[in-house]
């Protein structure tokens, strides 16, 4: 099979982009089989190639944690910085928590003892928090990855649009305290089907500003929207 340069111009269209960045990652996959994704991260507002189905919903869990204020799916390789000789290691993310903590992150279960030591030694001396989330961890909650993938393909259609008014009309419509689902906040819209609004607030609902009331159900326009602290 033929390779395509995984550095397209800067310039080039996200089509471009997309094919070299997949290509690059087919490559570099090997022999392993796990299918890979494309997808677009609001927090990080950039694309990336994610391997198989546990990167796919370790993605929707850190997009959807408010705590959460940036992430990094497919970190460099580390060593001790005062030691060019040690081992090096992988994690799948870093993950920065809005109290400046850094988390690195492992998926799955431990397979080698001795190497998960050396990472959680290497990630204290870079002070950062080695951390293993397991398939049961990340898949406990379907109906939340569920939700969530359609959340974050609703703000995938509005990346690079700041949305600035809209954001000010759902915090209004909140403080007024005159309307709490998505249906209230479409109604906003006096033009069209509101669906610029719902994106500003699924926003405000991954910075934390706001939250969703979702539980077990399907999202849906009767999905309520609470200011942060609040309870339906």
């Amino acid at each position: 099979m033929t390779s395509i340069s995984s550095r397209p111009a800067s310039n080039a269209r996200p089509g471009t982009r997309m094919r070299a960045a997949l290509a690059d990652a087919y490559d570099k996959r090997g022999h392993r089989k796990a299918n890979l994704f494309y997808a677009y991260s609001p927090k990080s507002d950039r694309d990336w190639v994610l391997s198989g189905k546990l990167e796919l919903a370790h993605f929707v869990v850190a997009e959807s944690t408010p705590d959460i204020v940036a992430v990094n799916y497919a970190p460099a390789p580390r060593q001790l910085p005062a030691d060019v000789h040690s081992s090096s290691f992988i994690w799948c993310a870093e993950v920065l928590r809005r109290d400046g903590t850094w988390e690195w992150r492992c998926l799955g279960d431990v397979t080698d003892p001795a190497k998960e030591q050396a990472c959680v030694r290497l990630a204290q001396a870079c002070e950062a928090e080695h951390c293993r989330l397991s398939e049961h961890d990340l898949h406990a909650n379907s109906a939340h990855l569920q939700n969530w993938l359609r959340i974050i393909h609703w703000l995938a259609l509005y990346r690079g649009i700041p949305l600035t008014h809209e954001s000010m009309a759902v915090g209004a419509l909140l403080d007024a305290g005159q309307g709490t689902s998505l249906m209230d906040i479409a109604r906003l819209d006096p033009i069209g089907k509101g669906d610029a609004y719902i994106a500003a607030a699924f926003r405000l609902v991954q910075t934390g500003c706001i939250t969703i009331a979702l539980a077990n159900k399907p999202l849906s326009l009767r999905t309520e929207i609470l200011r942060a602290g609040e309870s339906s």
